[in-house]
């Protein structure tokens, strides 16, 4: 698909997909019904014996377009489009339906910001991340999977070198001794945020943080009681100490839905000095703030598409820019994509 270009009032730029093409003209022959029928769009019917006329499918093409242009959208949900039929023309058993398009964007001005803690600030309300109304939020769900993404790629980059004593090599060694190793002898642990690889050479214990490990390899958690060993967890602080920390948050705009449901979830809590609300995600915590800020604005670049429709099937025939049809009826309807059959 095309890329199109959001103008924002702000005068940036932004490049959102898009649809379009109007083709003109009667087509030569009439498109077959599809070989296979694997519809872009399965969960939408086709056009009933009362809507398959020239007065009415415009307003059933128009439905599809919105449809299936929201579907390639990020955000459907701030998105608002204007579709008009250009044009109808009989053919065969169908029709040729030309759609313009345009809309906008607005984010409006409900954010939630995500910063993972390790820790909670004393007389802080807690609650947990996976009970209503927080679980049930997949905005708010998808800015804490970020926020722990931008942690990792923060923390998870330390590598060090213990050399121990071979009585503290040994005491480290046997607490790894009832678990499998992965490729090249390392040994994975479960921390907060990284995975933590530990793997021994004659007295040395080498720790490092990776962002990935091997499939169906063995781990415990670096929490258990047999890791609670000085020298390897001191091995293990060093390499997260050595990457720097900067709480990088992760932020979302919430619809009005969104802003009010969590609201009502921090209602009865009690947030720390800088507004921020804790919830417990896994072994650490998510905390949250809501505040109001003007998210972006601006216009769609307009677009046109055209379709062929019968009652076998719906086609997308042309796909492009409003300003860039030249070739819009060089295009084989019957090559186009099955949005519906």
């Amino acid at each position: 698909m095309n890329r199109r270009n959001l103008l924002l009032t702000t005068g940036f730029a932004f490049c959102t997909p898009l649809a379009g093409c109007l083709g003109v003209g009667l087509l030569n022959e009439s498109p077959g019904p599809p070989e296979s029928c694997d519809p872009a769009n399965p969960g939408l019917e086709l056009p009933d014996d009362a809507t398959l006329n020239k007065n009415d499918i415009g307003t059933y093409i128009k439905n599809i377009e919105k449809q299936r242009y929201l579907n390639q959208t990020s955000d459907p949900e701030f998105t608002t489009v204007h579709l008009s039929v250009d044009s109808v023309t009989t053919y065969d058993k169908g029709f040729v339906v030309g759609i313009h398009g345009n809309g906008s964007i607005d984010m409006g001005d409900n954010k939630a910001i995500v910063s993972i803690r390790e820790r909670v600030p004393e007389n802080v309300t807690v609650k947990s991340a996976d009970t209503a109304p927080f679980s049930a939020i997949d905005r708010l769900q998808e800015t804490i999977e970020t926020a722990w993404v931008r942690l990792a790629d923060e923390r998870c980059e330390g590598r060090v070198a213990a050399h121990l004593s071979r009585s503290e090599f040994d005491t480290v060694r046997a607490a790894f001794e009832d678990m499998e190793s992965g490729p090249g002898d390392i040994y994975y642990l479960r921390g907060d945020v990284c995975y933590i690889g530990v793997k021994f050479e004659d007295s040395t214990v080498i720790v490092t943080l990776p962002h990935d490990i091997p499939r169906s390899v063995q781990t415990e958690s670096v929490t258990a009681e047999q890791f609670d060993l000085k020298r390897l967890q001191e091995a293990i602080d060093q390499a997260l100490s050595m990457s720097e920390y900067t709480h990088d948050p992760a932020s979302s705009y919430l619809t009005e839905e969104e802003y009010d449901r969590l609201k009502d979830g921090f209602a009865e809590m009690e947030p720390d000095k800088d507004g921020f609300y804790y919830l417990r995600d896994d072994e650490s915590y998510a905390a949250v703030k809501v505040q109001q800020e003007a998210g972006p604005i601006g216009d769609l670049a307009p677009w046109v598409a055209r379709y062929y429709v019968d009652d076998m099937q719906v086609r997308v025939t042309a796909d492009h820019d409003a300003e860039n049809t030249a070739d819009a009826d060089l295009e084989d309807p019957t090559e186009g994509e099955v949005i519906v059959c």
